[in-house]
């Protein structure tokens, strides 16, 4: 082997190293995990704009599942708005979107909606 490689895999079999790697990849993962779960501290705000979207749209109303989406949709971002004075980021917006389903089906599941 080359003495330049043998170099780099002393490099890389030292504790200092290792922990550096660990430590990257530790980090990189909270960091992952913190964006996949940012919508979770507004999930108050997508339970009541879900109950407000169920009670404003009636059931009889043509296309009422995606007037009621689209409803719940624009009354978190007025909760958000009110409480951060700011507009959500689309990030942010696509995640309430895709959760507004799953937090309608749990609430009708547990029969509180």
């Amino acid at each position: 082997m080359s003495t330049l490689v043998q170099i780099a895999v002393r490099l890389l079999e030292s504790p200092a190293v290792q922990t550096a790697v660990i430590g990257a990849v530790a980090w990189a993962f909270v960091k992952l995990f913190e964006r996949k779960t940012e919508w979770v501290k507004y999930k108050g705000y997508i339970i009541a704009a879900v109950k407000f979207a169920e009670k404003s749209v009636p059931d009889d109303a043509d296309n009422k599942s995606l007037k009621r989406m689209d409803e719940a949709l624009q009354r978190f971002i007025q909760l958000y708005e009110i409480a951060e004075k700011a507009a959500p980021s689309a990030t942010l917006l696509d995640t309430v979107r895709a959760q507004i389903s799953v937090v309608h089906d749990q609430l009708e599941s547990e029969g509180t909606l």
